[in-house]
């Protein structure tokens, strides 16, 4: 079993880099092993990409695996990410995917995607010279803008804005009080419908029944219209 995911221009695909057989993997003329892996351990993996010379980096938990990486396609353009699974060898494995960041987002920070964490977002109509925030009454950490801090421990806790102004002016925000609980998580059930069910539509769906390789499951939520060549869901 491996997980996969791609950079693509439209169809054409520029990278395809996965983990299977205890490795992760990148493609360009055959498959190659990059650095070992294991079970039930989440990584942080990030892809630096150039459309002009056509390579890619890859970092894998800020330590520098891969460079210069060829296309498996020249492209101008990346402009989709796919993630997919697929059977090799031992079935029964499942992948996760928990934050997707990129360095063109406006709101993003290098980094803010390594940890899991809590969003920290305010707005102000001043312009501040420096901003920061102090957590549990902590020393205040400077900040850009909205941020994701590191994720508290279960408990109370409070956390409070500041910014000084071009002037000398500290502002500070009231201080804002906030607990941390466990989540449990319930898988989707899967479920078999033999009748049709008026005005019933399921919202989820899992994909723990589904059989070894098979290559895809369609879920229309509501319905499928089909004419000649088109199709349209609703």
């Amino acid at each position: 079993e491996y997980v996969r995911w791609r950079l693509l221009d439209g169809f054409t695909e520029a990278t395809n880099i996965g983990s299977a057989g205890g490795y992760f993997i990148f493609k360009n003329d055959t498959w190659n092993d990059i650095t070992p892996c294991n079970n039930d351990q989440w990584y942080h993996i990030k892809v630096d990409f150039n459309t002009v010379t056509d390579l890619f980096n890859l970092t894998i938990d800020g330590i520098r695996e891969l460079t210069n990486g060829a296309f498996i396609n020249d492209v101008d353009n990346i402009n989709i990410l796919q993630f997919y699974t697929r059977g090799w060898g031992t079935s029964n494995y499942r992948g996760y995917i928990d934050a997707v960041g990129y360095s063109w987002d406006p709101d993003y920070i290098i980094g803010d995607n390594l940890d899991e964490g809590l969003l920290l977002s305010y707005d102000t109509n001043t312009t501040f010279d420096w901003q920061g925030y102090s957590y549990d009454g902590q020393v205040n950490k400077t900040i850009l803008g909205n941020t994701v801090i590191p994720m508290p421990s279960y408990g109370d806790h409070r956390i409070q804005v500041f910014g000084n102004s071009s002037l000398g002016t500290m502002y500070q925000s009231s201080i804002r009080y906030f607990s941390i609980s466990p989540i449990n998580i319930i898988t989707p059930e899967n479920r078999t419908y033999t009748q049709p069910m008026s005005g019933y539509y399921p919202g989820t769906y899992g994909f723990e029944n589904e059989d070894d390789s098979e290559v895809g499951t369609e879920v229309a939520f509501i319905t499928r219209y089909e004419s000649d060549h088109s199709e349209a869901y609703a």
